[in-house]
């Protein structure tokens, strides 16, 4: 929970290789694969601003979103997708 955003980067890319994912969000922002859904949730009490990259973030776009998809905010980056998420939420995605 003390781990700094680029100390976080570091260990999620080892993680998150053999996916060729890369996940850059704050700490208590979670993310999760669940067959071929991409599912990111903040535990945080303000918003998260959050990049997914790589082969298997192309392409993807919301599909439930809690509370509701009120508040989100997806935009296309260079190879991936940026999230901006309200406090206490979580949203599925899907290619």
């Amino acid at each position: 929970m003390s781990l700094s955003r680029d100390e976080l980067r570091r260990i999620r890319e080892g993680m998150l290789s053999p996916w060729e994912l890369s996940f850059d969000a704050p700490t208590r922002v979670s993310l999760y694969l669940i067959g071929d859904r991409v599912i990111v949730e903040n535990f945080n009490d303000e918003p998260a601003t959050v990049k997914l990259a790589g082969g298997r973030a192309i392409g993807l776009g919301p599909g439930l979103a809690l509370p509701s998809d009120e508040g989100f905010k997806l935009k296309p980056i260079e190879g991936g997708l940026e999230i901006v998420m309200p406090p206490r939420s979580l949203i599925a995605l899907e290619g």
